[in-house]
């Protein structure tokens, strides 16, 4: 990836909590992955499309273990020993690194992916590779994460959702679209730091499908979310 990657982020060693504290145990039956909401059975939805600083995130763990010679991430969380944990990044702001990841001027020219006053905003308009990547990347890190905590699971997968899966969030959680699309309101797409249920906002998203979620919006831009199989123990 970007030459000077590390100089674009500080890092420093303690343990890094992904998305909300994380609780030791030995054994749970209320298990839910951070950042989500119960979807039905074993499958849980992320509560809104990924943030910039999510993506921030992942991109700097990226970066890590690229330096550090790895070719994936998950090949360097195989490098570590039970109950060590990764480097945990520190984002610092102003930061180029999420422009090169999408071919939008107009967000670019606005400093939507590189000002901190957007960090809470939704990722938009990057590749459907990438959010797939980010979801496999979320899936090391959080099995990691439960395995140093000692919490119990025997099969644990982040992946895009299925239509079926949105529409079926949106409706048991009654998430409306409250804005309506717009390229120049960027304040649409702000998300909140502790959500407290389901949201939509008034972009597509990618899915797990051939198409786009909320197709039937004229929406400028594109994000996505996750959604994360989890059997516990």
């Amino acid at each position: 990836m970007k030459t000077g990657f590390i100089r674009e982020i500080v890092f420093a060693l303690f343990i890094f909590f992904f998305l909300g504290k994380l609780h030791a145990q030995n054994s749970r039956t209320d298990l839910i992955p951070p950042g989500t909401i119960h979807l039905k059975n074993k499958i849980f939805i992320d509560k809104t499309p990924v943030t910039n600083l999510m993506f921030l995130e992942y991109l700097a763990f990226k970066g890590l273990a690229a330096d550090l010679g790895y070719n994936t991430f998950q090949e360097y969380l195989n490098s570590r020993k039970v109950g060590e944990f990764p480097i945990k990044p520190i984002i610092a702001y102003p930061n180029v690194v999420l422009e090169g990841y999408s071919k939008d001027v107009f967000l670019k020219r606005k400093g939507y992916f590189s000002e901190t006053e957007y960090a809470s905003y939704a990722v938009l308009n990057l590749s459907i590779k990438d959010a797939r990547d980010f979801c496999s990347w979320r899936t090391a890190m959080v099995a990691h994460l439960y395995k140093n905590e000692n919490i119990r699971f025997s099969n644990l997968q982040y992946r895009l959702a299925t239509i079926a899966q949105l529409n079926f969030a949106k409706r048991k959680y009654q998430s409306i679209v409250k804005a309506e699309p717009s390229r120049k309101k960027l304040s649409n797409y702000h998300l909140p730091k502790k959500p407290e249920s389901f949201m939509v906002l008034p972009i597509h998203e990618y899915s797990l499908d051939s198409v786009v979620f909320q197709s039937q919006l004229k929406a400028a831009y594109t994000g996505f979310r996750c959604v994360c199989e989890l059997d516990s123990e």
